[in-house]
């Protein structure tokens, strides 16, 4: 499986107030997801089945304020997973070649 990266950003008032880029494999993006926020010292959102079906469909997710257990100073988390060498939307699925 090919090294990815997930980007986190912290949004407040529609703009980037922090965000990092965590190196991840596709399958232990929950494992970057724990070091990325430890690292920008937000606890961990809390993941809900909404949260997993946009990971399924788009490898993105976002997380409002009251995902997380602590108050935050931002007004949406969102993280997203890519692959160097990828353009962002484009179609790998080999039926499209």
């Amino acid at each position: 499986m090919e090294e990815g990266k997930l980007w986190l950003r912290c949004i407040k008032h529609n703009r980037i107030a922090r965000d990092l880029v965590v190196p991840c494999q596709e399958s232990a993006w929950e494992e970057a997801l724990r070091e990325g926020c430890h690292a920008l010292d937000v606890s961990v959102p809390v993941l809900l089945p909404r949260h997993l079906k946009d990971w399924a469909e788009f490898k993105q997710m976002r997380f409002a304020p009251g995902d997380f257990m602590d108050a935050v100073a931002f007004d949406r988390m969102e993280a997203e997973y890519f692959e160097d060498g990828h353009p962002r939307g484009e179609n790998r699925d080999p039926r499209n070649a």
